[in-house]
């Protein structure tokens, strides 16, 4: 399975943020003790080592990227997605840009928590408790 992972669950699952850690987290673990491709923006790259230098000091920070560099893959992206992100009238431009690297990487599905953002998305999303009831 193809799977898109949102920003917002990787957050809650890496700095174990109430009340969504524990969905998030199974789901992660499902998915990355599994054959899976996983794919993450790259700019998610960045701003969860941010918020994780931020909350947690730079050590965890890097131990998060390092985890996620290992069970995920950065998301390709062109000048065409953000073109779309913006013609399609996604009400979130960085949900947009998801939405359509998540196209782009021929995802099955995009694990998100903001699921009524991705309405227009051509890829279907999930939240992590509606994943784990499909799992």
């Amino acid at each position: 399975m193809r799977v898109f992972v949102d920003l917002d669950v990787l957050l809650d699952a890496l700095q174990q943020r109430a009340p969504h850690y524990d969905s998030s987290y199974q789901s992660l673990e499902i998915l990355t003790n599994s054959v899976n491709d996983l794919f993450v923006s790259l700019h998610s790259v960045a701003t969860l080592y941010y918020f994780l230098n931020k909350h947690a000091g730079k050590e965890k920070a890097e131990e998060g990227i390092s985890w996620l560099m290992t069970h995920f893959q950065i998301a390709r992206c062109t000048k065409q997605e953000i073109w779309n992100s913006i013609d399609r009238g996604y009400p979130d431009f960085e949900d947009g840009i998801v939405a359509e690297e998540a196209r782009l990487e021929s995802c099955e599905v995009i694990l998100t928590r903001n699921v009524k953002d991705y309405k227009l998305s051509p890829v279907p999303a999930l939240s992590p408790e509606e994943f784990l009831a499909k799992s």
